[in-house]
């Protein structure tokens, strides 16, 4: 059975020109080497080994030509420097004139899948802190510095492990401005990513768009999974590819050198990839079957089956091969699958100088409807609670448990000691379902996945019952989760699996226990994704986002943007992170970000932030048709703006914020004056805070009193989480017409001067007075590495109760 999920993404009418293509050369097929991570355990080793694979091939450049200290190398992924090389080669072509690119309206949008090599051994390394446990104190000391002296440790350990930031490294080499994230979507990351990238140029938010796609296997837990998901008779590809994006009309009119031209792009839901699915897109672009990356039931109708496999790169092998050949065999359908059972067409064909024809947009409302809602955020578990909580400014922030914080082997009050944390003071999950997520009789991967179905089955409540179950059917549902790219059970399994490599390193017994498979589908961040669509049988394309903290906030705007263009009818975003844990509390701690008290946002106090655990879902929908079928609409998404530039990978950048506020309200059509209350992103260091204001004050300042509010000096900073925690107050200030309260644990920064300033921010919950204009108002989320993302929220054209009540 197929169900159609989604429009046509690309249309002749929409052309889309490919002006740069580079990719980085692999290596000749060989048995997986599976020791390339760390030693690893027997059994597994004997399974990995099966894998065959042509490895990506090293990049031919070091780190310091990046602008990367000798001290951070080992902080970089291997991944990241092959990338950097491809940008290298592409900023040559853009020097010697073969394509124009407008660096201030160029995102640059990554896709990936897995762990990188970084992120593993930083898991691995705290891991082997937790071995010391029972230990004397000078053997706990030892054995860390022991740690300390194999893996190293750097400030920039928990920046390096981030997959947004390989995008934002390549921005600061290519020197743009717009958008900065990285995706997965299983096999379809190419397509994701690319659809993705499109969409910013469709919309006019942006003229270019660089698409980097990277795979390699960094483990030989990955490397058994891989095995079992291709039975031995498929050969693993790595990769790495960068593509320019423009426009064609745009190409045409600069005199670009133009590669090839994208003209056809679509995707159906199928559940096992059947014939029917590929028949369907073959059908929907006119498609020439020529090149396919995907499996027999696709070669049942005539399409050729792949020898080779590369994941999150299996999209850009097909590209590449179509681009060498363009000038032959034009037209070119590529047509690949996911395991989240959906599968991809797209045509490319060779550039004849042709006229591009005049776009006629079909005229539909850009205002977004927020129809559901899911939240737990630290203590406060459920929507309800949570509201309740944030409205009358609960303080959820406490001494953390022994299993996020062991004290007798994680914590160090004086900063002293290598892999510890200084802090002890967060707001931590009590939800029952991430409790029982540890037991081996959960359904659930990890506490992640656990807390993002819970949520996201809360949103999805206020708007698919047994009354509307057929809006299940006749919808076309995205579901989109910002969280980590690497997921805490991928985390797991390579620390158990690489355990001998602490044994040696910390001189502890041999144990070489039968590990059990874990397959390659729970790994990935996008099953969440897949697992919501499949418990409550949506058929929706799955997707997981992560762009540092502001994960939720480029999360939301890739789904307005896919509702705007009618790729879906609704959208489910879910946001999930929980870092009380060791091993976050370890890495931040080694970049001093954390308070060693309570977070304590614009005030004379602020030394950092509290971790938060917590989780966030909404659901979205087109104005219109959320009317027209007559759902609760919670508020509306007026706009949002995204935007990157930072003068380092830590230290903030006004600029790029100030861009980022000013194509928000472009987006929603705003001036400064229409927004009343700005939830800010707040995250208690003196100089983040200190630039935020002054971002705030160049952009809203001067115009009247606006309400002002950091939600993290309830429940702490959630990373991937914290946008939607921020949405949820937004929401409820503009619908109960009151400022949320901020608890202030010291006097306020300066810029903040009520008596003189714009700025209206208190510990006790104050009244909006509307001035007449609409009730508006902004949130602010902020990534490190310079991503930057704002949003418009209008209230709810009837008020809701679920705020009101609260009141």
């Amino acid at each position: 059975m197929t169900c159609t999920t989604g429009l046509q993404i690309v249309t002749p009418e929409d052309p889309i020109a490919i002006v740069a293509a580079r990719h980085c050369e692999v290596e000749q097929v060989a048995k997986y080497p599976v020791q390339r991570l760390a030693r690893c355990n027997q059994s597994v080793s004997d399974a990995a080994s099966a894998l065959h694979v042509r490895l990506l091939a090293p990049a031919p450049c070091a780190p310091a030509e990046f602008r990367i200290p000798p001290i951070y190398e080992r902080a970089v992924s291997a991944l990241t420097l092959n990338l950097l090389w491809l940008v290298r080669q592409s900023k040559q072509d853009l020097n010697a004139g073969k394509f124009n690119c407008d660096p201030k309206r160029s995102d640059v949008i990554i896709g990936v899948c897995g762990g990188f090599d970084s992120t593993l051994r930083n898991a691995l390394k705290v891991s082997g802190v937790t071995e010391l446990a029972g230990e004397y104190e000078s053997q706990v000391l030892a054995g860390k510095r022991a740690l300390h002296a194999h893996f190293g440790s750097t400030t920039h350990d928990k920046v390096g492990e981030m997959a947004s930031i390989i995008a934002a490294r390549m921005g600061l080499e290519l020197g743009t401005n717009g958008r900065i994230l990285a995706l997965e979507s299983a096999e379809a990351t190419t397509y994701c990513a690319f659809e993705t990238a499109i969409l910013g140029l469709l919309e006019g938010a942006s003229d270019m768009a660089w698409v980097g796609v990277g795979q390699r296997i960094e483990g030989a837990h990955m490397a058994q999974a891989l095995a079992s998901h291709l039975g031995g008779d498929k050969v693993f590809n790595e990769g790495a590819s960068l593509y320019g994006l423009r426009r064609l009309k745009d190409a045409q009119r600069d005199g670009d050198e133009i590669i090839a031209v994208l003209d056809g792009m679509a995707c159906t839901h199928s559940r096992s990839n059947s014939p029917q699915a590929f028949q369907e897109l073959s059908e929907r672009l006119s498609a020439p079957r020529q090149v396919a990356v995907c499996d027999h039931s696709a070669a049942a109708i005539g399409l050729a089956k792949p020898e080779s496999y590369g994941l999150a790169h299996s999209g850009a092998d097909a590209i590449n091969a179509a681009l060498s050949t363009i000038h032959h065999q034009s037209p070119t359908t590529i047509f690949g699958q996911s395991l989240y059972e959906h599968v991809w067409a797209l045509r490319l064909r060779a550039y004849n100088n042709e006229p591009v024809p005049a776009r006629v947009k079909a005229q539909q409302s850009d205002l977004i409807a927020i129809v559901g809602l899911g939240a737990s955020y630290g203590p406060f578990d459920g929507l309800e609670t949570v509201t309740e909580a944030f409205q009358v400014g609960r303080d959820g922030i406490a001494p953390l448990s022994t299993t996020a914080l062991p004290r007798t082997t994680t914590f160090d009050v004086n900063r002293t000691v290598p892999l510890s944390s200084y802090a002890e003071l967060g707001s931590e999950t009590q939800s029952a379902i991430v409790q029982q997520a540890t037991s081996r009789t959960s359904s659930f991967p990890d506490k992640v996945h656990a807390l993002a179905m819970q949520v996201g089955a809360e949103a999805l409540s206020q708007v698919v019952s047994e009354d509307t179950e057929q809006l299940c059917h006749s919808v076309r549902w995205s579901i989109i989760v910002a969280t980590q790219l690497c997921s805490t059970l991928e985390r797991a399994v390579s620390n158990e699996t690489h355990w001998p490599e602490l044994s040696k390193v910390l001189s502890l017994a041999e144990r070489d226990n039968q590990l059990d498979s874990v397959s390659l589908e729970a790994m990935l961040p996008g099953n969440i994704a897949h697992s919501l669509s499949e418990a409550h049988k949506l058929n929706a394309k799955a997707m997981a986002i992560e762009s540092a903290c502001a994960s939720s906030l480029a999360a939301l705007e890739t789904a307005v943007r896919q509702l705007r263009q009618n790729l879906c009818d609704a959208v489910l975003v879910v946001a999930s992170e929980l870092p009380n844990n060791p091993r976050d509390l370890t890495l931040c701690s080694a970049q001093r970000m954390l308070s060693a008290d309570k977070i304590s946002p614009f005030t004379d106090q602020a030394d950092g932030f509290s971790p938060g655990d917590g989780a966030g879902a909404v659901v979205l929908r087109r104005l219109p048709d959320a009317q027209a079928e007559k759902q609760t609409i919670l508020g509306l998404i007026r706009g949002i703006g995204g935007s990157s530039d930072a003068v380092s990978f830590t230290a903030p950048d006004p600029r790029g914020q100030i861009a980022a506020m000013k194509r928000a309200l472009q987006n929603a059509a705003m001036e400064p004056d229409h927004v009343g209350y700005i939830e800010t992103h707040g995250t208690g260091t003196q100089r983040g805070d200190a630039i935020e204001i002054k971002a705030l004050n160049e952009v809203y300042g001067g115009h009247r009193k606006i309400g002002l509010g950091s939600v993290k000096s309830l429940v702490g900073h959630s990373f991937a989480a914290a946008g939607l925690a921020g949405l949820i107050r937004a929401l409820g200030a503009v619908n109960t017409a009151h400022y949320p309260p901020t608890i202030l644990r010291g006097s306020l920064s300066h810029g903040l001067d009520q008596q003189q300033g714009s700025w209206q921010i208190s510990n006790i919950p104050l009244p909006w007075v509307n001035n007449g204009t609409l009730r508006c108002a902004a949130v602010n989320s902020l990534g490190t590495g310079g991503t930057n993302f704002h949003m418009i929220v209008e209230a709810a054209p009837e008020p809701s109760t679920e705020f009101t009540e609260n009141v």
